[in-house]
């Protein structure tokens, strides 16, 4: 009865400290209301979810798929799409990739990008901002979202620095790239994909050549047990316009209950939905907004399958099913979304 009444008492607390320091969350009718007014609008949406270009995701989740459920199920205004950044073994509808895998951002030029400017080319998703990030394992720690996003979703700047992190912040063999590209990114800078340091190379790298127009928020933080609060700060003071926030709402907790990603640590598994290190009250959140950090939380779904084809995970939402991200964004481009982001103006909000 006493674990019980924690968990409960903790899943409350968790829902009551979840927007402290941020606006409070919307209802649906209020972010629709919202739209109307010209100064910006309330957009729903997340920069998590994957397709079956990451080979851990199921055949369910062709790219089309996905958009379907995001945009005309669950009434997504902008997605990120975020494939884990390794050798991709399929392409956006799921067909094996010709000659073997290839890395993931070649997929996306390839494959992800092409097909997204088609299906809006063909009418789907009108007034959808959509775009192509990837889940990056960084040195030593965790999965981090990572978007680089330019002016224009798909541009081939951004496709292409996408292609250049993943040759020097991942360990894929350099003959898996364009020798051309090689070339001119070893007069640049050196391969970091091993250590700590390096990991902070990377954030370093995005600050300084993409500060206005990309992300790194940190995905599932407590899950390993590898961040303490000083990471988060180092983190952040080497890239405050990057590195501005993580998944304190983990999606796919691969459990029935969603109790917690199948782990049974305390300090591993979440709270109401909620990540330990944001459910604790005078936790690393609370320290970080107590020290004046621009540091949000995000929720997303994670979304890998529904129920996994080996019966054992049942918890996979699609983008939008059980939680959703109200941004309040000037505009309607992707900078707009982005800046949104940045802001301090992303509410999560649970589908309860």
């Amino acid at each position: 009865m006493i674990n019980k009444f924690r968990a409960f008492t903790v899943s409350v607390l968790s829902l009551a400290i979840l927007f402290q320091g941020l606006p409070a969350a919307v209802s649906a009718k209020d972010a629709e209301d919202n739209q109307t007014n010209p100064g910006g609008r309330w957009m729903k949406g997340e920069y998590h979810a994957h397709t079956t270009q990451s080979d851990d995701a199921e055949g369910s989740q062709s790219l089309e798929c996905l958009l379907n459920n995001a945009f005309d199920k669950y009434g997504m205004d902008w997605m990120g799409i975020s494939d884990h950044l390794r050798m991709s073994s399929r392409d956006d509808e799921g067909n094996l990739i010709p000659g073997g895998p290839i890395p993931l951002s070649q997929g996306i030029i390839q494959y992800q990008a092409p097909k997204i400017k088609q299906l809006q080319k063909e009418g789907k998703f009108k007034n959808k901002v959509i775009f192509s990030g990837f889940e990056w394992d960084m040195p030593t720690y965790e999965h981090v979202g990572i978007g680089i996003l330019g002016d224009q979703p798909g541009s081939p700047k951004s496709l292409k620095a996408g292609n250049q992190f993943e040759y020097l912040f991942t360990n894929q063999d350099e003959k898996m790239f364009d020798p051309k590209d090689v070339a001119i990114w070893k007069s640049q800078d050196q391969r970091a994909n091993k250590t700590s340091e390096d990991a902070r190379t990377a954030l370093a790298w995005l600050e300084k050549n993409y500060k206005n127009t990309s992300y790194a928020i940190l995905n599932h933080p407590s899950r390993k047990r590898v961040y303490s609060i000083s990471d988060f700060r180092d983190f952040n003071n080497i890239a405050p316009d990057v590195m501005f926030g993580f998944e304190g709402m983990p999606g796919n907790q691969m459990e029935p209950d969603r109790g917690g990603l199948n782990l049974t640590t305390p300090e591993n598994r979440t709270y109401g939905g909620s990540d330990y290190m944001l459910a604790k009250v005078g936790g690393s959140w609370d320290a970080l907004l107590g020290e004046g950090r621009k540091f949000w939380n995000f929720s997303n779904s994670d979304s890998h399958f529904e129920i996994s084809e080996n019966r054992l995970y049942s918890s996979g939402y699609w983008p939008g099913e059980y939680s959703k991200n109200y941004t309040w964004v000037n505009g309607s481009s992707i900078k707009s979304v982005l800046d949104g982001m940045r802001s301090g103006n992303p509410s999560p909000f649970l589908v309860i």
